[in-house]
């Protein structure tokens, strides 16, 4: 038998990569726009969540901020003979000013001077709050703006333990007074339910990411196998044909093509049975021929 040389990339390997390209292309590109999804879904439920909530709680800010204000109103215009020194130094007034207002905030009173005269720590009652400027920028940034009207805004706030959370205030007037009310909180006590919202949400999301990676990685591994098992389905009669045509090429004509199959290859190996057979009679027509001279 002849030595049969291979050129070049077997019909087997470009069957197989012939129809694995495409699938694996598919593949991907189905697991990144799934991916995707799952990251844009988790983006969109975290972050309007959140956005939601401090909406929410900037209200319930302002609203704390405009009751306190009212009842403050309320209670000068019940005492009309109070002088401003009594009015500070009342009880009442100050249970009314200092209110806590989520879990850990509070409201605190200071006049169009930025003088404090109502709050939860003694040590700021008659401080002037310019002296804060420098030292709380954003801070005095909304304070400031409250000596002339209603002021809200986000500040930063760094806690006893070194940790710095965004605070939010509101601040407004109290009518027919020279006084203003603040009220203010950590902003992340409305938004912390959503933060947990986002941790179940990305909990969830990663398990549902590596679960669809393994049922991807499976169904890829079965793909190339059952691929793999038909390219060679279809290539074995071929090279078996290969090898019968080299046998007969080297004057075996006994070989027997034993392909039954009705499709194409079928077809060729009928195309070799006949050929053989004509070689055969060609043979001895030659044989005899040869005899009779």
């Amino acid at each position: 038998m002849a030595e049969t040389r291979r050129r070049g990339i077997s019909l087997l390997t470009k069957l197989t990569i012939g129809i694995l390209i495409p699938l694996v292309i598919s593949f991907i590109v189905i697991g990144y726009i799934y991916i995707l999804q799952i990251e844009e879904i988790k983006s969109i439920a975290t972050e309007e969540g959140a956005r939601s909530l401090n909406d929410l709680g900037e209200k319930i800010i302002k609203q704390k901020a405009l009751d306190i204000a009212k009842q403050i109103e309320i209670f000068i215009k019940s005492h009309p003979h109070f002088t401003k020194e009594e009015l500070y130094s009342s009880r009442v007034l100050k249970s009314i000013a200092v209110q806590q207002v989520g879990r850990t905030g509070y409201t605190a009173v200071h006049d169009n001077k930025a003088i404090n005269h109502f709050h939860k720590n003694p040590k700021i009652v008659g401080m002037d709050l310019h002296t804060l400027a420098k030292k709380l920028p954003e801070f005095w940034s909304i304070l400031k703006a409250s000596l002339k009207g209603r002021s809200r805004g986000y500040y930063n706030w760094k806690d006893a333990d070194g940790v710095i959370r965004s605070k939010y205030m509101f601040c407004t007037p109290i009518e027919g007074t020279d006084l203003v009310v603040a009220a203010t909180t950590y902003i992340d006590e409305f938004s912390r339910p959503a933060k947990q919202i986002e941790q179940r949400i990305v909990n969830r999301a990663e398990r549902t990411r590596i679960v669809f990676l393994i049922v991807m990685g499976v169904s890829l591994i079965v793909v190339i196998l059952v691929t793999s098992m038909y390219s060679r389905t279809i290539v074995q009669p071929i090279v078996y044909l290969t090898d019968v045509a080299d046998r007969i090429s080297l004057g075996d004509l006994d070989t027997k093509i034993e392909i039954r199959s009705s499709d194409e290859v079928g077809m060729l190996a009928e195309s070799f049975d006949r050929m053989q057979e004509s070689l055969r009679a060609a043979i001895e027509r030659l044989r005899r021929k040869r005899s009779s001279g």
